[in-house]
């Protein structure tokens, strides 16, 4: 994206995404169908940010008690409210620092790896290598299977790892252990973990130090804070910029536009907490989800644009909204949570066994295959020359 349509965008003049789409296909249609689907693409990626700086925020040793006391949903709204007063300031400030929390996020994914040799792997031994190396490489992971084995069949309730008694007191939708038979062994089955906790409940199962956590939550934090103002700054910028200014109010002074961008950003920021602190889905569905939707709803569309001059303004939207279309009904037909939430009772059939989290490979092709050739051609000059 940055490589060959960011400087065809730049060079045409034009600041965001429905800017380019309705300057380009010469129409209000074109650009209100980008703006609302970068709304809802960058709400939902929106979620996943929300969700994520909530969990990091739970695991602090030295706030047990505390934390104890609150479930993670008032730790997500909380943490995100901090962000208002950063967005509000200024659009300006929010990008001056994505370069510092960048850095940061790098960093704490680097520095806990400096110290590791080269023939650091998981397991003794080679499974490429000669006979002897093969041997210990299958045995060392027997080995480990049945340690692992031992451990979680004979540990006794009363005696489990501090890290597990300390997860099970912020949410047990993160973590739980039941005795289910009642013999006061724990069993393998009698765990229930969410994914969401591996990478920072990692540290503090391997006994690493507590800078090693407070290195890993800091660089997912920084992350987390660098896109969510981002995307604050995206679906604000679509309203304030391209729905009220460019389509409803051209005339509007500069200083009511940034109030409505301002007050905007409030909003949003609260509707994206309250629905983050109902743990719609899982982490990882709604990364893919935001970058599917946006790969199927924008990348034929500015990529025919940019290198197509055939390509027409009814052609655009038509595969924008089938694209979009096909992979959120993908997702909503195949996708537990989103079943539910539409009431789809039919068997799940996926489509040469996709997962619903990679839709979009399904809506890309859809727009890129509409049959635009067939709708009217564009006059030569204008926008599909110009670009």
């Amino acid at each position: 994206m940055a490589l060959f349509l960011a400087p065809y965008l730049r060079k045409f003049g034009q600041f965001t995404i429905p800017d380019f789409l309705g300057a380009r296909y010469e129409g209000t249609i074109a650009r209100l169908v980008g703006i609302l689907i970068a709304i809802f693409v960058s709400f939902v990626y929106q979620l996943q940010k929300v969700t994520e700086r909530g969990k990091q925020l739970i695991d602090d040793p030295k706030e047990k008690e505390v934390i104890a006391a609150f479930q993670a949903q008032a730790a997500a709204l909380g943490e995100k409210l901090k962000d208002v007063p950063a967005a509000l300031a200024a659009d300006r400030a929010a990008a001056k620092d994505a370069w510092t929390k960048a850095k940061a996020a790098a960093e704490a994914r680097a520095k806990p790896l400096a110290g590791m040799p080269g023939h650091a792997q998981q397991f003794a031994g080679d499974p490429n290598g000669d006979e002897k190396a093969q041997k210990t490489f299958d045995e060392s992971r027997r080995d480990f299977l049945a340690l692992v084995f031992c451990l979680m069949v004979g540990t006794p309730f009363d005696k489990l790892p501090a890290w597990i008694a300390n997860w099970t007191k912020v949410d047990p939708a993160l973590l739980s252990v039941t005795d289910v038979n009642k013999d006061g062994i724990f069993q393998l089955g009698e765990m229930r973990i969410g994914g969401d906790i591996i990478v920072l409940a990692t540290p503090e199962i391997a006994g690493l130090p507590y800078v090693v956590s407070g290195m890993v939550a800091a660089g997912g934090l920084a992350a987390a804070l660098s896109t969510a103002d981002g995307l604050l700054l995206t679906i604000a910028n679509a309203l304030s910029h391209d729905l009220y200014y460019k389509m409803m109010d051209p005339n509007a002074p500069t200083s009511r536009r940034v109030m409505i961008s301002k007050v905007l950003l409030l909003v949003v920021a609260l509707m994206a907490a309250y629905v983050a602190a109902q743990k719609p889905a899982d982490i990882l569905f709604l990364v893919s989800a935001a970058f599917s939707l946006a790969a199927a709803g924008f990348f034929p569309a500015l990529t025919l644009g940019i290198f197509w001059k055939r390509a027409t303004k009814w052609g655009a939207i038509l595969g924008m909204i089938a694209g979009f279309g096909i992979t959120f009904y993908y997702m909503a037909t195949s996708q537990p949570w989103l079943r539910s939430v539409f009431g789809v009772t039919d068997p799940v059939q996926l489509w040469w066994g996709i997962q619903p989290i990679s839709a979009g490979i399904f809506g890309v092709p859809v727009g890129f295959l509409l049959p635009r050739s067939l709708l009217p051609r564009p006059g030569r000059g204008g926008p599909a020359w110009a670009v």
